[in-house]
Parts: structure tokens; C-alpha cells; sequence
């Protein structure tokens, strides 16, 4: 009755949205997948997960072609909202539908050393947009699609097509030697997540180093961990599960003795591993970069659903500027386009008098080609610097120039931001809204850095660095550096200067620093063609003006870190010259680098 119940459940669902059309069913059953006619020539997979064969093993070799698959399985009131591991014969192109669960892939196994506990991350598989492939295993979870007494379904369709052959299976690994900061966790191996067409069942040399899904909670161990394998433990056909690959001799180390580095110890693998879906940002574990499906929501924070009533999901680059994962090295594997970015670094924007506005440094992995697609931000390019005074006692200062809108964000390359919130906005590129920001993020290890030069003759020439690694200055590199104050200190130095560096000063990823170089790189400088060290400024001065030349705001770099903070009081008119105050005649005026109409 329940497998007729399926058949019929799976022939008026396929019929409502299936378009394509396949060759004729074959009469054979593979396992727990079978075939059946319907409509006009067109055929469906069912694939019972819970009838008698649900064990027997599956071979495809000649590919079969299909209209649409439905693949049932337990759908109890307890594992409905779980996550299960799925391995299917056929791939699901980009576009076609996916009814009744969410589908995820793994994309790392973490281990946090904070609290010891190692973590499978998954990204949701948004399928208007991705797809999935052939003989590679995968999780999801029930949306809806009971079908009855506790069954439930995934359905595959929308006018596509699904060639089933169970040959040429991938591999995935992922690196276990390393941690979510990127240190060692004393493991040495990969992991891999493994699928199977056959029943597996693990004696006392197979379990080793094997985690099964839990299909229940049961003690310490919940519905949805990977648990490691016990004696007698298995795994049924189209499931998956993890192991681990020793790249070295693994066991227990005896009392009072340690493994040579080749080694690896047992005692280091984790008796369950959980599974973190990424549907936000900065989660726990997360790195400084991270990619992710990630789910949209309204401001009350509930999912935006699509015209078909399904959940969105934005591609999001993740870039975390306040965790302990904004010091590790910026790191991008491959070249990726997003919808969405975002960074969650605070900005100091200022609130008074005694509290002025700070212009922070920012180099960027990715562009951005619109001006529509920032909000919150105004960037800057450094165009030269000069001094003027005495000649013991000169004052430095740096030109920077409000960037052409018109122009696009150049990857790789520094700029001075002043933000008018704490937060920088990089709109994204769904619901209709700011269709031309896409993001590409392009990683290089050459940074684009600006080479600039004193206009009134003193020799050499200054480099505004971007870095993605965190720099830490010592006696003999902090010569001729300048990094960006991010706040005040003492009297001498006022957040958003450049300020001399000193021993131990660093500058954060995703920043930049100022460099000094003198005309004689590459032998001993001639007499007039350097500065030397005691010479150059402890602070300098920043002053901003438009594209057409015009001051619009100053105020002093600090050469440690970087910031820069605005003379809050200084206004210009129109043409760039200062005022002696605050206007009171009706006009367009600039303070702070913003433009302000006086009523």
C-alpha cells in the first residue's frame, strides 16, 4: 500500500511541472531505484529508501534518462528539521526544481581550539543559481513532503532531464592539519566525505578513523552529528560518511612516550563532529574570508521567500574586520563573483567637537564597478606630498583626492575612506534592487600600492602600501614607515595622523601604511638624495579636496595605524578656501570632507 502510495504521489507531482522529455522507461530496477511510465512517454525515478531493497547495492553502468526523480525516505517528526547525507547517480543542472528539502555541501571540517570541537561547515545550495553533481555526496533536510506515516520526499523536476549512472565518482578532501586560526591541531591528515551505492558495514580495522550520521539522538550524541564508527556500525546505499586519512602511523601513544612527526594520534580525533550550516556571517569558526549561500532576511528578520514561495539565498563574501580572525592573512583560493559583500569592521565616524570624525585606510580584494553599489563611504587617492616652514621645524602634509564616481573601485589597491557610519554598505545584487553589483574577488599576492612624491624637491619618494597580512614592525623595517593612528594618544598623536612607526607597531590586514624611500635603494644614498630617519615627521597632515581641486577637509595621519582624523571645526566655501567659522550665510559649504547646505 505504501509503495503504491509513493508510485501515485510521484507521478502527480512529476506531472504538475514536468516539461522534458525522456527515452522510454526501462523495465529493470537497480536496487531501490525503479521506473515507471506516465503521461505522454515521459518517466520517473522512485527511488525507496525504506521499501524491502533499501539495502540492496546499486549499479548503473549504462546511463538512464529520466523526466524527473523522487526519492523517498524516513521523514519521522524528528529528523524533519535534521540534517542527512544523500549520494545520487544523476546531476541536477542549475535552474531545475528541487520541491520538498534543502540541499547543502560541505565546504571545510574546522576545529576551534578555543573549546576543542571540530565542526563540519555546510553552505546552502541555492539552485537557481548552482548546481548539483553527479556521484558526490551532499546534505539536506525536509522542507515539507510527508507523503504518509512518516515518509518523506525529494522531488527533482521543472523541465529538466536526469541521466542516472552510478561510474566516475569525485573526490573531496579537506585539510585537517590546521585550525580555524591556522594553527596546527596535531593531526596531519585530510578528511574526506565519502559516498556509497552499497551497504557498508565496519569491523574493528575499517571503523578506524570513520564517522557515520546519527539518524537519531541517543545519548551524548544528537541527530545530525557525525559520530565516530563503532564495531558493526553501517552505512546504507546513496548515504555518506566521513573518514579520516592518516598520513602517518595513527594509534595511541604509550604513557610518557610521544610520535615522531610522521605520526599521527587517535587520541586527537574528536568522538563526534557538528555540523554548522552557514546561512550568516561570522559565525563561530569562521576565518577572515569566508564565501557563503547565505539566507535573506527583512529587517524583522524573517526569510524573504521568491515568487515561487521558496527561501533566497545571496552568494555573500564574508570579511570579518572585528573578531580575532580580522589578524589572519587574507587568503583566496580561487577567483569567485558574489551578490553580496559583508565586512563587518567598524568605522569611527565622530560625534562633536571633542570628538572628530576619523578617515580609516582600506584596500579591497574585489571591485566595485558602481557608485550606486556603496553606501556610507567616500574614498580617497593620495596625489602627492609636500611641506612648507622652516627648515627644523617643517610641516608635512599629504593631498588626497575625492576618487572619480564615475570609476570603478580598483581591486588590490589603497585608498583613505571617510565613512558617515560605522559600518560600510556593499548593496547587493537581488530582489530587483542594484542589478549591476556584482562583486568579483580577484586575490593577488602584488598589491597595487600608490608611488607618490615630495612636489617642493626634498629627494626620495613615498609608497602608500595596502597589505593582506597582519605586518609587525621591527627596529630595522620600522625606518620610514608611517601606519594610521585608529585613536588618540597622549598629546602628541590625535586619531587619523600618520605617525612614525616604533618598534612592535603593526598594521591589521586589508590596510595600509605609508613608506618613505629614499633615491639610494641600492647602494649608499649620495649626499642630498635621502632624508634621513630623525628627519621625517612624527605626524602628518592630510588634506582632502574635490575632483575639481577645491579644499574640502583636513586633518592629521597617524603613521602608525593609519586613520586620519578631521579638523571637525574647519569649513571651506566652494572654491576650497577656509573659513574663520562655521557660516551663517545661506549656501553650499564643506565640512569634514561633506558637502552642507546652510538654510
Amino acid at each position: 500500500m505504501i509503495r503504491t502510495l509513493k508510485i501515485s504521489a510521484a507521478i502527480a507531482i512529476a506531472g504538475a511541472f514536468s516539461v522534458a522529455q525522456a527515452a522510454t522507461c526501462p523495465s529493470e530496477s537497480y536496487g531501490a531505484i525503479s521506473f515507471k511510465s506516465y503521461g505522454d512517454n515521459k518517466c520517473v525515478a522512485i527511488i525507496d529508501a525504506t521499501g524491502d531493497q533499501r539495502n540492496d547495492a546499486i549499479n548503473i553502468p549504462n546511463t538512464v534518462t529520466v523526466d524527473s526523480v523522487y526519492y523517498f525516505r524516513n521523514g519521522a517528526e524528528d529528523v524533519m528539521n535534521a540534517n542527512s547525507t544523500l549520494f545520487l547517480p544523476f546531476e541536477v543542472k542549475k535552474g531545475c526544481k528541487v520541491d520538498g528539502s534543502t540541499l547543502k555541501r560541505i565546504t571545510s571540517i574546522t576545529y576551534n581550539a578555543t573549546d576543542a570541537v571540530w565542526r563540519a561547515r555546510a553552505d546552502y545550495i541555492d539552485m537557481t543559481k548552482d548546481s548539483l553533481t553527479a556521484n558526490t555526496p551532499y546534505l539536506f533536510s525536509y522542507t515539507h513532503g510527508l507523503v504518509k506515516d512518516g515518509i518523506g520526499y525529494i522531488g527533482f523536476g521543472g523541465g529538466c532531464t536526469f541521466n542516472l549512472n552510478t561510474s566516475s565518482i569525485p573526490k573531496k578532501e579537506f585539510d585537517a592539519s590546521l585550525d580555524n586560526m591556522g594553527q596546527s591541531t596535531g593531526l596531519k591528515g585530510t578528511w574526506t566525505f565519502k559516498g556509497t551505492y552499497e551497504k557498508i558495514v565496519f569491523d574493528e580495522n575499517t571503523k578506524k578513523g570513520v564517522y557515520g550520521f546519527a539518524s537519531k539522538t541517543e545519548g551524548k550524541f544528537s541527530i545530525g552529528q557525525f559520530v565516530k564508527a563503532g564495531t558493526g556500525a553501517s552505512v546504507p546505499p546513496m548515504r555518506a560518511y566521513l573518514v579520516y586519512n592518516s598520513q602517518g602511523t595513527m594509534g595511541k601513544a604509550a604513557p610518557g612516550l610521544s610520535f615522531a612527526p610522521a605520526a599521527d594520534n587517535s587520541d586527537l580525533l574528536p568522538p563526534a563532529i557538528d555540523v554548522i550550516e552557514n546561512a550568516e556571517c561570522f559565525q563561530d569558526g569562521d576565518g577572515i574570508f569566508e564565501v557563503k549561500n547565505v539566507l535573506v532576511k527583512d529587517a524583522e528578520g524573517n526569510s524573504v521567500l521568491d515568487d515561487n514561495g521558496d527561501a533566497q539565498y545571496a552568494r555573500t563574501a564574508c570579511i570579518d574586520g572585528k573578531s580575532d580572525a580580522r589578524l589572519q592573512t587574507l587568503s583566496i583560493p580561487e577567483d569567485v563573483t558574489v551578490d553580496s559583500i559583508a565586512y563587518n569592521r567598524t568605522f569611527a565616524i565622530g560625534s562633536g567637537w571633542n570628538n572628530p570624525a576619523v578617515a580609516s585606510t582600506i584596500v579591497l580584494p574585489f571591485t566595485v564597478s558602481e557608485n550606486q553599489c556603496i553606501s556610507n563611504a567616500v574614498f580617497f587617492d593620495i596625489l602627492n606630498i609636500r611641506n612648507w616652514g622652516q627648515e627644523d621645524n617643517l610641516t608635512w602634509q599629504i593631498m588626497v583626492e575625492q576618487r572619480d564616481n564615475s570609476k570603478p573601485l580598483i581591486p588590490n589597491h589603497p585608498y583613505i575612506v571617510l565613512a558617515n557610519d560605522t559600518n560600510i554598505i556593499f548593496n547587493r545584487a537581488i530582489n530587483g534592487g542594484y542589478k549591476k553589483c556584482a562583486y568579483n574577488i580577484t586575490y593577488s599576492n602584488v598589491l597595487e600600492d600608490t608611488v607618490f612624491s615630495n612636489v617642493d624637491g626634498l629627494p626620495g619618494t613615498w609608497t602608500f602600501k595596502g597589505t593582506y597580512e597582519k605586518i609587525t614592525f621591527n627596529e630595522s623595517s620600522k625606518k620610514g614607515v608611517y601606519g594610521f593612528a585608529g585613536n588618540s594618544q597622549g598629546d602628541n598623536i590625535t586619531a587619523g595622523q600618520f605617525i612614525k612607526a616604533g618598534t612592535g607597531a603593526t598594521v591589521p590586514p586589508m590596510r595600509a601604511y605609508l613608506k618613505y624611500n629614499s633615491a639610494g635603494v641600492l647602494a649608499k644614498a649620495a649626499a642630498g638624495t635621502e632624508i634621513a630617519e630623525e628627519d621625517l615627521p612624527e605626524t602628518i597632515v592630510v588634506k582632502f579636496i574635490d575632483g575639481d581641486g577645491s579644499t574640502t577637509a583636513t586633518g592629521t595621519m597617524n603613521t602608525i595605524t593609519g586613520e586620519i582624523t578631521m579638523d571637525e571645526n574647519k569649513w571651506f566655501d566652494m572654491k576650497g578656501r577656509m573659513m574663520n567659522k562655521k557660516p551663517t550665510v545661506k549656501g553650499t559649504y564643506y565640512n569634514k570632507g561633506q558637502k552642507v547646505i546652510i538654510k
